[in-house]
């Protein structure tokens, strides 16, 4: 699967061998922890070659499944092909990312066609989770050759509520550009500090806008990427899952 292309090109452009840490996870069905943190390319390549596309009954490829076909393979079949979206950045972020020193960049690269069908939490929850641990979400769009069922949008929402990007690369040129972009920024971002007014910290969601002031940069037309707000996290704060949601 392209997915698994456009991984393994991540790590070869991206990933420097004992200086960057990096974990794969899968979510196919329910999300899965294929390698946790590691400083080693290598065993995050073997984890994305471990992955295999599970496709759902009746599938005959290019995004289309035939209806009253009978399962192919697998003993859980009500999870095949489908896909948890939004369950897997909760997990990446509270429970992969989170353990890791606060001078770390935390970042998710989200290779999808950015449709999800499974999980139990909802986006904006996923979202949450991910301010909440400081972590900001790189969207790689990726599809078939006919782009079927490509959530651009989504994808965008997804990324810029984080201080991320949403990329859509057609080929691999494109994608190894978004992949160095990428990588272009999360080793060379400003640090912007303020105090706000507001001093209580009742774990309310507080909103953030930065723009430029300088009349000439203005017209450049310059995009600023910052993360759109901030949980005023309490003392009591917890980053448990929705009863509702919350897996056994």
């Amino acid at each position: 699967p392209d997915e698994k292309i456009a991984a393994r090109a991540f790590i070869d452009t991206v990933i420097r061998d004992r200086k960057d840490e990096v974990a794969v996870l899968s979510f196919t069905g329910e999300t899965t922890l294929e390698q946790g943190l590691t400083g080693s390319a290598a065993r995050a390549r073997a984890a994305i070659d471990r992955i295999e596309f599970v496709p759902p009954s009746g599938y005959i490829g290019g995004g289309i499944a035939v209806p009253g076909t009978p399962p192919i393979s697998g003993t859980n079949q009500t999870l095949a092909g489908s896909t948890a979206i939004w369950d897997a950045v909760w997990v990446t972020s509270n429970d992969v990312l989170s353990g890791t020193s606060e001078k770390t960049r935390r970042a998710i690269i989200l290779l999808t066609d950015g449709v999800d069908t499974s999980s139990r939490l909802k986006r904006g929850e996923a979202i949450d989770a991910a301010v909440k641990a400081d972590v900001v979400i790189y969207s790689v769009g990726i599809g078939d050759a006919y782009t079927y069922g490509l959530e651009e949008d989504t994808l965008r929402k997804l990324s810029e509520r984080t201080g991320g990007r949403a990329y859509f690369p057609r080929d691999d040129t494109e994608l190894r550009g978004a992949f160095a972009q990428i990588q272009q920024e999360l080793r060379s971002q400003y640090l912007v500090a303020y105090s706000p007014t507001k001093k209580v910290k009742d774990g309310t969601f507080r909103q953030l806008k930065i723009e430029v002031v300088n009349p000439e940069l203005r017209k450049q037309n310059l995009r600023l990427t910052y993360r759109q707000g901030y949980f005023a996290r309490s003392t009591t704060a917890s980053n448990a899952a929705p009863a509702k949601t919350t897996r056994q």
